[in-house]
């Protein structure tokens, strides 16, 4: 048999439980990931879409509204107290391939709501 360039690609697929079946739950904006509240990620590297490392590790994600930072120019205790009290936060599976150097040290934070680069 030859090989045909046109054919899909070969991945593993491994199905994983997730609390909404909604197709709009995770979606790509540019170069951004978009989740709902409650959204499992699929068991993919986040950088190159390989097959993750089991396990995964759960992350939790904090932010708040950028206008709390003006809150700095007045006192950056104030801020403090300010944004512990008001942020907000998702629990997250984030994965990683066990080869992606990059993806291994890579740090997941959200600035500003739930959103983090998605891979080109």
């Amino acid at each position: 048999m030859s090989h045909n360039p046109y054919a899909p690609p070969q991945a593993r697929v491994v199905t994983r439980a997730t609390v909404s079946d909604d197709a709009s739950a995770i979606r790509r904006e540019g170069n951004t990931v978009v989740l709902v509240p409650d959204a499992e990620l699929p068991p993919r590297c986040v950088r190159c879409n390989a097959d993750a490392a089991e396990p995964i590790k759960e992350r939790t994600l904090y932010w708040h509204t950028p206008w709390l930072y003006v809150l700095i120019l007045l006192s950056p205790l104030i801020y403090l107290i300010v944004a512990l009290i008001a942020r907000k936060s998702v629990k997250l599976h984030p994965a990683c391939a066990p080869d992606t150097s990059s993806c291994a040290a890579m740090s997941f934070s959200a600035a500003g709501s739930r959103h983090w680069p998605a891979s080109r």
